[in-house]
């Protein structure tokens, strides 16, 4: 994952379902809801998850909002951002 680190990440878990991983942001200072990520935990979210669909190829990759649709987040679509992996 060289050196970037995704700031105020979490832990990505595995369960029996699949595996998750969070992203704390989101929001503005404002309070309203955005992408509010760098280009560098961009970077390093596409790289863990090109490693993860590596080791698991029929892996989806979904946010949140693809399973309760009263969810902002995550505050981009990350079915079609990802779908190239």
């Amino acid at each position: 994952m060289g050196r970037h680190r995704v700031r105020r990440a979490r832990a990505l878990l595995r369960h029996a379902s699949g595996l998750r991983g969070a992203h704390d942001g989101g929001r503005r200072a404002d309070g309203q809801t955005a992408d509010t990520r760098t280009t560098a935990q961009k970077e390093s979210l596409r790289i863990i998850i090109q490693r993860l669909k590596a080791l698991y190829p029929s892996a989806q990759v979904v946010g949140h909002r693809d399973f309760d649709k009263g969810r902002a987040c995550p505050c981009f679509d990350a079915a079609a951002e990802y779908a190239g992996i």
